[in-house]
């Protein structure tokens, strides 16, 4: 169950450099086990205390003893660890906190069946089922902690009684609440299951049905009067009415209705000594009212006495009708002081208690100390500079100290005072004193806490991201903890923002989108100290779509496709939009018709190519929510492929989409585009061919025509394409060349040739020329170059001739 927590402090301008390692783990425990707390990495030197601050109560100081390591450990006891919550641990040299803020978790024990209870509401019903009485089991641990979520069953030892669970778990307080209804007459008991467990509580409630009688009238309950310790309070009314018979009435008036309260405080006490009081909440029987909740004004005959949380007490559903207050009392002058508690709704419940104080001056004799008004005790302020007011003496020094520096200031006519001093903000904690020149007046400390940190705001966003008009749309803003305050406006209007549930840091909004546009939305939040942070967010709305464009068809030419849709009718458009892509996912462009129109031809697409058409109308700005169904067209014609081979070029083209047969077709291909040097017929039947004998790194350009039966050239299903032939390093490969160096003086080498040395055997050859055999040879090439090439138009003449006859018979 024990959870490490190491938090590693890095608080450098709190501590000098010697003392920023320092490291705190604590340990997670149980309610009355204690814990052990382990601090390491201690380089400083001076005093260090651990501070240790339970959810309720006093703080938990404990000097640090570090050994020759470094290192230290420290022990809170069970008695310290009794209350469950977050415990936080700081470490603090001088009263200056030397690091970040560590914690441990104190859970919660087993179930305590005499700490826990159960109880109904009223304790009789009638056996005709119409009525019914809410049972409340509360179950705590036997220090008091409510116990959470856990789900409990309700018995009675009477079959025909109706039970009905009002929530499935306890909650929060530990508290779940029943429904009974009976059907006959007699005496209910019941019990509670825990589920979890099995266990039966030991505890029970009992219900009487049919079998009270009550008459009217008044009962009237006076309450003790006693002094020096003992409880002072006023007669009391109950609004309870009617006689009782029997016992299980009475019981009923145990915790029905509050009668008065009792204050537990020590008998005598000394001027300026803190004490510690206990508030609770009986009925007129004197037993305790645990559900009481509510406000409860303390007061006392001393004028300048401290009063716990400012005589403001706040009872919660989780306090049990019973509040102890610790060390939150001090009266300031000697005298038998009455203390004062009163509910702040119903000023007949009241308690009092007389509490003997001796030493210092006398309240009777006129002797006054000093009171701070502002700041007050334990208040969390924002600002560097504030202003201290009170009231003590009329004309009197007084001296401020707790600030940057001591500040003097004094009273006026009526003994009241305003002093202006300045904070360090380098510190959170600050207590600050007023006293007079001679010493003999003293407020005492007041401590307060200083935030000037603005808040921030974590997260703002919308679903959707981009609502569109008309359409509900959902605000989140996500905010960091101790926020007290929170507003939002859009577009003027404030809106109503609310807790998301199960995170208290994160706040919503469900509201309309506007009209269409871009918004400025402004959220202020405000903390505790009154620190506040405002933020703008621009917001678009967007506009309400058009329809979907319905049944899109396609007729496909050649190069070109005709597209028809059906017209949009629930509302006028102006145009269409025609989305063009070579994928069903991507289109790559689009284009508009401009006007209101059912079809459209789109030209200029490559052939034997797949295309993908989507629709939307348009309106002005705006266009349909989402496209029209997307169709797939292929265009007439063929698509040519060029794969890149050693020396070479394969070429893939694609199947005709039309229904003509074809008798060849006429590839042509050269090294400059739109200039085609050589040309071949190819079978009709072939659908891949590869060129052979290329030069290395040279570009080609191919053009592939098909030929129908009848010799047609087929010009506008002309497929082109081109490629580079892949070179292996060897043979010849085509280059840029090199330029001549201009150093090099050719006239003159030509007009001064050096000698030629020969061997002897060498045969004579003419001064001047080409020989002879060179000449002859040039010739006879020449001459057969000229041969082939005459043949090989003949031939291509006759081929071409053959398919103008075949054209001119198939017409005729």
């Amino acid at each position: 169950m024990k959870q490490k927590l190491l938090i590693a402090m890095f608080a450098l301008w709190l501590v000098p450099t010697s003392g920023f390692a320092i490291s705190i783990q604590a340990d997670d425990t149980v309610a009355g086990l204690g814990t052990d707390i382990d601090i390491t990495d201690i380089s400083t030197s001076g005093e260090i205390n651990l501070v240790t601050t339970p959810p309720f109560g006093n703080e938990i100081i404990t000097e640090i003893q570090s050994d020759s390591m470094g290192t230290a450990h420290v022990q809170i006891s069970g008695m310290d660890t009794e209350v469950a919550g977050i415990y936080t641990v700081i470490a603090e040299k001088d009263g200056k906190q030397i690091g970040v803020t560590s914690s441990f978790e104190v859970l919660v024990d087993g179930i305590h069946e005499s700490s826990s209870s159960i109880s109904s509401s009223p304790n009789f019903l009638s056996s005709d089922g119409k009525e019914y009485a809410t049972v409340t089991i509360v179950l705590r641990d036997k220090y008091g902690n409510p116990i959470k979520r856990r789900p409990l069953q309700l018995i009675s030892t009477r079959s025909s009684d109706r039970i009905e669970a009002v929530n499935n778990e306890t909650d929060e307080t530990g508290e779940q609440q029943f429904k009974v209804k009976a059907y006959e007459q007699g005496e209910m008991i019941l019990r509670a299951i825990d589920l979890i467990s099995g266990k039966v509580l030991n505890r029970e409630t009992i219900i009487d049905v049919d079998t009270v009688q009550a008459v009217g009238g008044t009962y009237q309950a006076t309450t003790p009067i006693s002094t020096y310790g003992r409880q002072l309070f006023r007669p009391g009314t109950s609004n309870n009415t009617g006689t009782s018979y029997n016992s299980n009435l009475r019981a009923q008036l145990q915790f029905e209705q509050i009668d008065h309260f009792v204050i537990t405080a020590p008998a005598e006490l000394n001027v300026n000594e803190d004490t510690t009081l206990r508030i609770a909440a009986v009925d007129v029987n004197g037993n305790l009212v645990e559900d009481y909740t509510g406000v409860v004004l303390l007061s006392s005959t001393d004028p300048s006495a401290f009063l716990p949380l400012n005589g403001t007490v706040t009872f919660r559903p989780q306090d049990l009708g019973e509040k102890q207050l610790t060390l939150g009392l001090r009266f300031r002058t000697a005298d038998n002081h009455i203390l004062h508690a009163q509910d702040s709704e119903r000023p007949e419940i009241i308690g009092e208690t007389i509490i003997k104080v001796t030493g210092g001056p006398n309240n009777n004799a006129g002797a006054k100390l000093i009171q701070v008004t502002e700041p007050a005790d334990n208040a969390l302020l924002n600002s560097t500079s504030i202003t201290v007011t009170g009231e003590a003496e009329p004309f009197v020094n007084l001296i401020v100290t707790g600030g940057t520096e001591p500040v003097n200031g004094e009273t006026d006519i009526y003994g009241e005072f305003s002093i202006d001093i300045e904070l360090d903000p380098e510190v959170t904690d600050h207590v600050l004193r007023v006293r007079d020149e001679a010493g003999l007046l003293d407020s005492g400390d007041i401590s307060f806490m200083l935030d000037t940190t603005a808040p921030e705001i974590t997260r703002v966003s919308l679903s959707p991201e981009k609502p569109i008009e008309g359409t509900d749309a959902l605000l989140v803003i996500e905010l960091e903890d101790g926020v007290e305050e929170i507003s939002a406006e859009l577009d003027g209007e404030i809106l109503i923002l609310e807790k998301a549930l199960g995170d208290d840091n994160k706040y919503q909004h469900l509201f309309t989108a506007p009209d269409s546009g871009i918004y400025d939305l402004v959220v202020t939040i405000v903390d505790e100290a009154g620190n506040s942070t405002i933020e703008t967010t621009q917001i678009e709305i967007g506009m309400k779509g058009l329809p979907k464009v319905q049944n899109v068809t396609s007729n496909t030419d050649a190069n070109a496709v005709n597209l028809q849709w059906d017209a949009v009718t629930e509302e006028p458009v102006e145009a269409y939009r025609v989305y063009v892509g070579e994928t069903p996912t991507e289109f790559s462009f689009s284009l508009e018709t401009g006007y209101a129109t059912t079809s459209v031809q789109i030209a200029g697409l490559q052939p034997g190519m797949d295309y993908y058409f989507a629709i939307t109308a348009l309106k002005g700005e705006r266009e349909s929510d989402e496209k029209s169904d997307v169709i797939k067209a292929t265009m007439l014609g063929l698509s040519l492929k060029t794969t890149a081979q050693k020396d070479a070029l394969m070429l893939d083209w694609s199947n005709m989409q039309v229904g003509i047969p074809l008798s060849s077709f006429v590839l042509e291909y050269g090294i400059e585009p739109e200039v085609f040097i050589e040309k071949r017929i190819l079978n009709g039947e072939l659908r891949n061919y590869t060129i052979r004998d290329l030069l290395k790194e040279v570009k080609y350009f191919v053009r592939i025509t098909p030929v129908s039966v009848t010799g047609e050239l087929m010009s506008d299903l002309i497929a082109e394409g081109e490629g580079i032939p892949m070179s292996t390093g060897e043979g010849f490969v085509a280059t840029s060349g090199e330029p001549v160096p201009s150093n090099i003086d050719l006239q003159a080498q030509l007009q001064n040739p050096g000698p030629i040395n020969l061997h002897g055997s060498a045969p004579a050859t003419p001064g001047t020329g080409l020989p002879s055999f060179v000449w002859l040879t040039s010739l006879i090439t020449a001459a057969g170059l000229m041969y082939i090439r005459w043949k090989r138009k003949k031939s291509l003449q006759r081929t071409v001739a053959f398919l103008q006859d075949v054209e001119k018979r198939y017409h005729s």
